[in-house]
């Protein structure tokens, strides 16, 4: 749980004896690195962005395609840009077809479900999140433990983890520009 939600049990007047706040945890494997690893890092030819979770409209992935597709289209910006997208859920056919209409498919993929999840979050410099909702996000400790900068918007558990934008990036989620 995150104070967030410990603030709104307390709130609904659940008693304090019964709220026990508990962190989400890794597997310790997670921070097991090759003597060599290197963390992946953005460089001025590539931008790899990465998204790993459910794709339903509660994670807002459709704020990650529409800003990573405004990213792309701005002249600025000269480095290739990436996103891989990794999950499975209700909304893929959905993403998909957004993908095709804002012309970028040669920058995005869309992997489903894998079984080897570290090895492509280490193939990401940026881990990206826009849930409605979020607690204490799994996916950014995990980022975190290959390197990965975690950027999420400024909600409950996010802005506690990323430590009010001192170890990530913070935005307000007003709309996906906000994430651009």
């Amino acid at each position: 749980l995150s104070d967030e939600m410990m603030q709104l049990l307390r709130n609904a007047k659940i008693k304090e004896s019964r709220l026990i706040k508990v962190m989400n945890f890794l597997d310790g494997s997670w921070f097991e690195q090759p003597s060599d690893f290197q963390p992946k890092t953005s460089n001025e030819t590539q931008i790899r962005f990465g998204y790993f979770g459910a794709l339903s409209k509660r994670k807002r992935v459709d704020w990650i395609i529409n800003s990573v597709a405004d990213v792309i289209q701005d002249k600025s910006v000269t480095s290739e840009i990436l996103l891989e997208i990794v999950g499975e859920g209700p909304e893929r056919i959905h993403l998909e077809g957004l993908v095709r209409q804002r012309g970028i498919e040669k920058n995005v993929s869309f992997r489903g479900s894998v079984t080897d999840v570290k090895s492509h979050m280490q193939e990401c410099g940026y881990i990206l999140l826009a849930s409605e909702t979020e607690g204490v996000p799994r996916v950014f400790m995990e980022g975190m433990s290959v390197g990965a900068t975690c950027v999420g918007p400024n909600i409950g558990g996010v802005a506690e983890m990323l430590e009010n934008g001192n170890a990530g990036y913070l935005y307000e989620p007003t709309s996906h520009t906000a994430l651009s």
